[in-house]
């Protein structure tokens, strides 16, 4: 079997997606709403949730101190799986975007409803 070359990799992960959010559809918080992961040493790292159906009307359910990137995706990953649980069966759409500092770093549904 013949290896794929990067680049073909990298292609087929750019036009197959990597199940999060390209980057003009995340959320962008109020200015209030960062307060809450707001820290000493900066802004730090949070899930932001937004209900679909009252767009900018979001709130972050979780935050964490400044951390890396993969420290942060991985508080992230912990709290979007709770927060599905928490969802399962209710009639919402709710998407969770993981934040360090300001800047946003990928999308996933928390809630599917009707």
């Amino acid at each position: 079997m013949k290896a794929q070359p990067p680049v073909a990799i990298l292609l087929g992960v750019l036009l197959l997606g990597s199940g999060h959010a390209a980057a003009a559809e995340f959320p962008v918080p109020p200015d209030v709403q960062w307060e809450a992961i707001k820290y000493p040493a900066g802004y730090g790292c949070g899930l932001f949730a937004e209900n679909k159906a009252q767009k900018g009307k979001g709130w972050f359910i979780s935050g964490s101190a400044p951390a890396t990137e993969a420290e942060c995706c991985k508080s992230c990953e912990a709290q979007i799986i709770k927060a599905q649980a928490d969802y399962r069966g209710k009639s919402v759409s709710v998407t969770g975007t993981c934040f360090i500092g300001k800047k946003p770093l990928y999308s996933a549904a928390l809630a599917e409803g009707t």
